[in-house]
């Protein structure tokens, strides 16, 4: 499977951060920040984006504790990747995401 197009989802309780990222460049861009109604309805929002951007496989971002655990927010995030992957169009893969914050800014210095 060539994968180009990357739908990656930042889950949270209020609201989820939707941006697409490219394999090729290794780059990536905020789309929109949708927010939360219900598993069911969000599912069917992301899915629509995936469509309308050609998107090859969904990252769901998994915020794990410090020790590794999944927590509440952790749990979420499952819930909203598992009923994409239960639609059967998309392949969907989680990202720990504890360092992403730290990571970021020591990539921007």
């Amino acid at each position: 499977m060539n994968i180009n197009r990357i739908l990656g989802l930042d889950v949270g309780t209020k609201t989820i951060g939707i941006a697409i990222g490219y394999v090729r460049s290794e780059l990536s861009e905020p789309l929109f920040t949708l927010r939360r109604q219900s598993v069911k309805k969000d599912t069917v929002r992301i899915l629509e984006v995936c469509r309308q951007q050609v998107i090859d496989h969904v990252v769901v971002g998994l915020p794990l504790q410090l020790d590794g655990t999944e927590g509440r927010s952790a749990k979420l995030a499952r819930q909203i990747g598992s009923a994409i992957a239960a639609d059967g169009s998309y392949d969907v893969s989680y990202c720990d995401e504890r360092f992403s914050t730290i990571e970021a800014s020591r990539r921007l210095r």
